[in-house]
């Protein structure tokens, strides 16, 4: 059913005096004005305070940059307060600003009388139920994230971003990075939008910004309906959660592992080459002391190189000042001919297994992977490049399946989560 806020007489000074006492105080102190330690955060109170009423007609509203474009919208103080009781119905004032324990102080219909053994009592309504299961609901959606391996109060702090508990999805019509599906009906992106700060944390800030005339406002600050966000944030977060299972299954393939094995070995030796290379070039310079650098990461790096490539050359041939002293361009040769042939057949290796074929959406061997787009941006930068390189090295085994979109497509539904 719909909210119906108090209207008795005397409702709105009933509400008004619970949001001044301790309780409410309490409840409201996140969103009490930087104006000074006397405003009220209470909800009633900042709309007040955002349409010129009571107290505050008249005054120039400081904490609110949008509150006397607002209120030439309305014909006249009785106007205004008609549009309170409207903007105290909206159901995300009821989820963000009240606690389901003062429910009842702002909205009538949130108590039923049922006579029990002969007596009234009074009991939670259905709509108070329902709206309890559906703020509880991203409580629980939080909760199964953590067991699945995502941590949502870190995801949102290594975004630079601050978690509320007291929480319900913002997404607004004229904003982009809704979730979107390819043709096929895949979800191709998440819930990387959901993890931002709040360019306003207060409700009545957006209700105000909603009414504005100002273009960069109104169209901005439109919210979609309650049942499309949540349908969408929770779309997004099971995307999330199969973004995780993807990639740990992803990681723990054989032809995964190998492939980074060889990725790694390759960018050692060709490491290993590069200082190999430039130490024989100091001793042909006769520089007196070896590139400590050099020195430092051929050590590293020796055991990887080819034993045919180092032609008997060890890491004592340049520490030591007296090997290789009499080096020439000629006896050098051998050694950078040697060095510049196994540089080409690694290289050659590299792109046979790796290839340079995947870049953002782009195809591996025809095989259509753009919902990784989405999945890759809901991990970290480092975990996002290991990954890349794995399909990268995987390309062959992507193109012996029947299309890894079919993985996508079986992991989409949140039914197996």
């Amino acid at each position: 059913g719909k909210l119906k806020v108090h209207d008795h007489e005397g409702a709105m000074e009933s509400i008004l005096e619970f949001e001044r006492s301790l309780e409410g105080r309490i409840a409201s102190k996140r969103f009490i004005p930087d104006s000074g330690i006397t405003g009220n955060g209470g909800v009633a109170h900042r709309m007040r305070r955002m349409l010129n009423l009571g107290e505050y007609a008249g005054k120039v509203n400081q904490d609110v940059s949008y509150g006397q474009e607002l209120i030439t919208q309305f014909a006249n103080e009785g106007e205004r307060t008609k549009g309170m009781y409207k903007y105290l119905r909206q159901v995300d004032v009821v989820l963000e600003r009240i606690d389901p324990e003062h429910w009842h102080k702002y909205y009538k219909n949130m108590v039923d009388e049922v006579v029990v053994d002969g007596k009234k009592v009074k009991v939670k309504s259905q709509l108070w139920k329902d709206l309890a299961f559906l703020r509880e609901s991203i409580n629980v959606m939080d909760s199964k994230l953590k067991l699945n391996g995502i941590d949502v109060v870190k995801l949102t702090d290594d975004r630079q971003a601050e978690y509320l508990e007291r929480y319900f999805p913002r997404i607004y019509y004229n904003v982009s990075g809704s979730t979107t599906e390819d043709a096929a009906g895949v979800l191709t992106n998440g819930a990387s939008k959901h993890f931002q700060n709040r360019e306003y944390e207060d409700i009545v800030d957006i209700i105000g910004m909603s009414l504005g005339t100002h273009s960069h406002q109104s169209g901005s600050y439109m919210l979609r309906p309650l049942g499309e966000r949540a349908g969408m944030y929770f779309t997004s977060m099971h995307k999330m959660i199969i973004d995780r299972q993807t990639v740990d299954w992803l990681k723990a393939q054989q032809v995964v592992i190998k492939g980074q094995q060889f990725v790694d070995g390759y960018n050692t030796e060709r490491q290993g080459l590069n200082h190999l290379e430039s130490l024989i070039k100091g001793k042909l310079a006769k520089v007196a002391e070896p590139d400590a650098k050099d020195l430092e990461n051929l050590k590293a790096t020796i055991g990887s190189i080819d034993s045919k490539t180092l032609q008997g050359l060890s890491l004592a041939d340049f520490n030591d000042p007296t090997k290789l002293a009499d080096l020439t361009d000629d006896t050098a040769r051998p050694y950078i001919k040697a060095i510049a042939e196994r540089r080409h057949d690694l290289d050659q290796l590299h792109q046979k297994k790796v290839g340079n074929v995947f870049s953002g959406n782009k195809d591996i061997a025809g095989t259509d992977l753009s919902w990784l787009d989405g999945t890759l941006h809901n991990i970290s930068e480092v975990e996002q490049k290991a990954i890349m390189q794995y399909l990268r090295v995987s390309a062959n085994w992507f193109q012996k399946l029947t299309g890894a979109e079919v993985l996508a497509k079986g992991l989409k539904t949140p039914t197996g989560v």
